[in-house]
């Protein structure tokens, strides 16, 4: 049988390759208007694409189309509660998606849209309302990877350790990360006395965060093989020399050194807490990683390094940053200090955004911060940890500056959302990972006053 021109745009789709799938249901739509299923799968097109505007008003007329036949559309409601969610809309989506649950008949399905429901709650500061959606969502189907998943990291959030990394390692199943593989080498299983290449993944806040447990398998292992993000390796193999370190993390092609290596198996450097910090004693304070000497500077008075914008889009810049000019009443509280930028943006970004606000407040009110692009824009990162270790204290968002300062143990102040990832916990000043550490966290969702004010206060006395 022939296959139908909706027939080849779902190969397409399968295929991934949009930009032809879109072309297609374009033209269809052009003979059939109001075609729900091409409607419903061009909308699922441009969510794809990271329209979600479009996408929303693409499914919502597949909806309404389905509906004048007097039928429900559910895999339409969960779509469009997918595009509201991409853009923070979490109410509306919540909304749709509970009458999705109503409109589902079949396990399978009403198991995705509760996993989808438990997601609303994960990293949004109320943790303990995903778990039991998790759980009904797992009742109706065992095998849902995002239900896991999403129990998984409300438990991190919630500190309930041994839960929360069985349930994260479900995150490769429900394709919220990659696992790297390495041709004929399997998966490290705890076995003590081996080669063992371990990967990292993610930003390289994370690489950071998770190298916690990277002295726990080298002392295990007969030898360690750091796959790593390309910025890290020469701050790794300072801070780990007993290791073989290799920044191709990135890489996708063939790796020069994997032949020779002798390795016999290969962990994920975020699945290694799943082995070694089960309980909340079992995570270590202690600064873990040391910054070469690159850096050499004249000491006269407090030096203090300033991030105030975090993240992407896709990684809640919004709940992450705040206005150089809000942290002003922090600039006031020492005129003594050396100021100093840690902003960073990546290459496809513009790099004169810091030196920009920098220079516009200084214009404005008087108050210099030094922002030294070498130092802080540059691609090895070690240069980086080498002038955050210069330091006498880091205030920062929820960045990559707080895990390096954290990791070197460096005093670091660092501003948390009320809604914040599982890595910054939902209550408490203090993390076990990062003795160095401490939290000023929002009161209100979205308000910075009470934070910058404490954190004024207390850096008036800082010595």
């Amino acid at each position: 049988m022939e296959p139908t021109p909706l027939d080849i745009c779902r190969s397409l789709v399968a295929k991934g390759d949009l930009d032809a799938a879109i072309q297609r249901l374009s033209e269809f739509l052009n003979g059939a208007f109001f075609h729900d299923e091409a409607l419903f799968m061009l909308g699922a097109c441009m969510m794809a694409k990271g329209m979600n505007g479009l996408s929303a008003v693409l499914t919502s007329a597949a909806i309404d189309s389905r509906a004048a036949k007097g039928r429900k559309f559910p895999e339409a409601l969960m779509n469009l509660g997918g595009a509201y969610k991409a853009e923070r809309h979490n109410g509306i989506a919540e909304r749709i998606w509970r009458d999705a649950l109503e409109a589902e008949t079949v396990p399978s399905e009403r198991a995705k849209i509760l996993a989808n429901l438990a997601g609303l709650y994960v990293n949004e500061g109320d943790p303990e309302r995903a778990i039991p959606l998790c759980d009904q969502a797992l009742k109706e189907d065992p095998q849902n990877y995002g239900a896991q998943a999403n129990r998984g990291m409300a438990c991190l959030e919630l500190g309930r350790w041994r839960e929360g990394w069985r349930g994260f390692r479900a995150t490769y199943l429900s394709e919220d990360r990659n696992r790297r593989v390495y041709p004929g080498i399997p998966e490290w299983d705890g076995s003590p006395g081996k080669r063992v290449i371990c990967w990292g993944d993610q930003g390289i806040g994370d690489e950071i965060f998770f190298a916690n447990s990277l002295p726990d398998l080298i002392a295990v292992s007969q030898k360690v093989i750091l796959d790593c993000h390309p910025r890290l390796p020469a701050l790794f193999q300072h801070s780990f020399p007993e290791i073989e370190v290799h920044g191709t993390r990135k890489d996708l092609s063939a790796l020069p050194w994997l032949k020779d290596c002798g390795a016999e198996a290969a962990i994920g450097l975020a699945d290694l807490p799943l082995f070694f910090r089960n309980e909340t004693e079992e995570w270590r304070g202690a600064p873990y990683l040391k910054a070469p000497p690159h850096y050499r500077c004249e000491r006269s008075g407090l030096r203090i390094g300033i991030s105030w914008t975090g993240g992407t889009k896709r990684t809640r810049t919004d709940l992450r940053s705040l206005p150089l000019a809000a942290m002003e009443p922090i600039l006031r509280a020492r005129p003594d200090a050396q100021w100093f930028s840690l902003q960073y943006r990546p290459p496809h970004e513009s790099t004169s955004d810091a030196a920009r606000e920098v220079c516009e407040l200084e214009e404005r009110t008087g108050i210099r911060i030094s922002h030294y692009p070498g130092w802080v824009e540059c691609f090895d990162y070690s240069r980086t940890a080498a002038f955050v270790a210069s330091l006498d204290l880091v205030i920062t968002v929820c960045t990559t500056a707080h895990h390096l300062a954290g990791a070197l143990g460096i005093p670091c102040w660092t501003l948390v959302p009320s809604r914040p990832s599982w890595r910054y916990q939902i209550r408490g000043e203090r993390l076990p990972w990062y003795d160095s550490v401490r939290l000023f966290r929002q009161d209100k969702d979205g308000d910075w006053s009470g934070p910058v004010e404490r954190i004024a206060r207390e850096l008036a006395d800082f010595r």
